[in-house]
């Protein structure tokens, strides 16, 4: 026990470090078998110990030498390969277009530019597609709305839950009242009408010359206007 003691003092004065787990066979075991000797803590090691330093991006048995590898996360401590790639690297290459992360194995989500999706962290640098949200856009739109930036409201789809986040399709068709892929009107429908007594200059003359004028009514003019995304004029005269 005082042997352990003063190797841990040593290695915190010294600043040292020793791969011990170097070449040496290691064992896992799950569940444990109480009373098994062979397969207790006494052999195993830790990942980070098994790559080399505990400085990332440096090897050799002092972890002074950066690694080969400018984009080299943690290299072999003897031979200085390259065991792990920083985010977003493939080591010498960036990530493939849509992917990114460590070992660039996670995949973009629907950014608007799939460009523009960051190769470290994913983040989609110029917004997301029609339909998603979120930093990474991975999310989609809530229940109800979609498109771009999801600031669409779907329409009377017979079922809500089936309103496409994208373009707002009612997938299984509209409900009671409306047609079409959006289930949406087709514009606002209004009835104006304008109605005026139509009057005639009328004169009479009575025994002694005298001439009077009146104003006689001789109708009424109606006018309908109906909207609905164009204009139709309807004039209709009543006597």
């Amino acid at each position: 026990m005082l042997s352990v003691i003063v190797l841990v003092v040593v290695l915190a004065i010294t600043q040292a470090y020793d791969n011990i787990a170097l070449n040496k066979s290691t064992y896992q075991q799950s569940p444990y078998k109480p009373g098994d000797d062979t397969y207790d803590a006494k052999r195993t090691t830790k990942v980070s110990e098994v790559y080399g330093c505990h400085k990332t991006g440096y090897y050799t048995s002092n972890c002074s030498i950066p690694c080969p590898d400018v984009n080299c996360q943690l290299c072999h401590i003897e031979t200085g390969a390259c065991q792990v790639c920083k985010p977003g690297q493939q080591c010498e290459l960036e990530c493939d277009r849509g992917f990114f992360g460590i070992g660039c194995n996670e995949k973009c989500g629907h950014c608007r530019d799939e460009y523009q999706c960051s190769n470290e962290t994913g983040v989609c640098l110029t917004g997301c597609g029609a339909g998603y949200k979120g930093d990474l856009c991975k999310t989609r739109c809530d229940k109800g709305s979609y498109g771009v930036g999801c600031n669409e409201t779907c329409g009377h789809c017979r079922d809500l839950n089936q309103c496409s986040n994208v373009n707002g399709t009612c997938l299984t068709g509209c409900g009671t009242g409306y047609q079409g892929d959006l289930c949406k009107p087709h514009g606002k429908s209004r009835v104006t009408i304008f109605q005026r007594t139509v009057q005639k200059p009328f004169e009479q003359r009575d025994s002694t010359g005298h001439i009077s004028k009146y104003l006689v009514d001789i109708g009424t003019l109606r006018t309908t206007i109906k909207t609905r995304n164009t204009y139709n004029m309807l004039s209709m005269y009543l006597c």
